[in-house]
């Protein structure tokens, strides 16, 4: 079920490769070279998935269920309440006046509103649909502004507090703390928007 759901809501290409490393430890001592091994029982290959800490259900699926999944909401209710004109309003009164103001802009209020919702996507639907269209009425391609926009909402999720979804699979990985995961990234998201901004 896992690996269809991977397939429908990813791509056949992860679940392939799935498929491969569930396949492999049970044919190991007929493969070349390196990757010669002794066999393992498939008993101890469903064990190992399915009951082992790192298996189907670890601490990566657990925080999914109990914590990204409530960032995401939260994310999404700053996107539909409209908060996020508010970041973009901020960054237009901040950068708008200087030279590729609208570039400017995209950087300040990607960060500005990723620091509430933590969504790249979110991130390009909101700051993107205001900034994107200014950048191609001063002149830049279009090709450009859409770049510029992909990398600021890509950054944007950097900037604590709420930072993105991936900030709890590396609490997971280096069992840290979130408060201390916020205290790690501030100062490159910070290093970020200088060097994006003055670019």
């Amino acid at each position: 079920m896992i690996l269809e759901a991977c397939r429908r809501a990813v791509t056949w290409i992860l679940s392939l490769l799935g498929v491969i490393f569930f396949v492999y430890p049970l044919v190991a001592d007929s493969m070349p070279g390196l990757l010669e091994r002794p066999n393992v029982s498939i008993q101890r290959v469903i064990d190992a998935m399915y009951l082992h800490p790192m298996g189907i259900f670890s601490n990566v699926e657990h925080l999914f269920a109990t914590m990204i999944v409530t960032f995401l909401m939260f994310g999404a209710f700053m996107v539909s309440s409209g908060a996020g004109d508010a970041f973009i309003n901020l960054a237009l009164a901040v950068a708008g006046r200087f030279r590729g103001g609208p570039a400017k802009v995209s950087i300040l209020g990607s960060a500005l509103f990723g620091m509430a919702s933590g969504n790249p996507s979110a991130n390009v639907a909101t700051v993107g649909a205001i900034t994107i269209p200014m950048m191609k009425k001063i002149g830049y391609s279009p090709t450009f502004a859409g770049a510029v926009e992909a990398v600021a909402s890509t950054g944007g999720p950097l900037t604590p507090p709420v930072l993105g979804s991936t900030i709890f699979l590396m609490m997971a990985f280096l069992d840290k703390s979130y408060s201390e995961m916020i205290i790690a990234t501030i100062v490159p998201a910070i290093l970020f928007i200088l060097v994006s901004y003055d670019d």
